[in-house]
């Protein structure tokens, strides 16, 4: 809200082969499948053990900012912060397209099942399956 960003991409962290945070992850042993990409995950999928935190926590972390970001009042205030040249016919029907169309996606995204929830123990659950308002 700060830097009035129009639009928010938010995605949870992809380690793609052959990049430093894929050999880091293979290395220390926190790569739930080192061959994901072969497996089919859906996008948002954590495919690693958070260093700090649970999955759980990583998880109920990432539901709550979608909630915010996705909220109707989060894509309202962001309306209201845009830029004035943005702010032409053409640029709120694209910002207001764009944002309730990855809200959309964000709620569909909230049910769907993360596999490695239950990897450290915990009781296997939908990814982020709580209200979205």
């Amino acid at each position: 809200m700060k830097n009035h960003l129009d639009c928010v991409e938010l995605r949870i962290l992809t380690p793609f082969p052959g990049t430093r945070i894929y050999t880091r992850l293979l290395s220390e042993g926190r790569l739930f499948v080192p061959d994901w990409w072969l497996q089919g995950y859906p996008p948002d999928t954590l495919l690693f053990q958070p260093r700090s935190m649970t999955v759980d926590e990583l998880l109920e972390g990432f539901a709550r900012l979608n909630r915010q970001v996705y909220s109707l009042g989060g894509v309202i205030k962001r309306f209201f912060g845009m830029s004035p040249r943005t702010r032409t016919a053409l640029g709120c029907s694209v910002y207001f397209g764009f944002n309730l169309a990855t809200r959309k996606r964000y709620i569909k995204s909230l049910g769907i099942r993360q596999p490695f929830v239950g990897a450290s123990g915990q009781e296997e659950k939908t990814a982020l399956g709580v209200r979205y308002e």
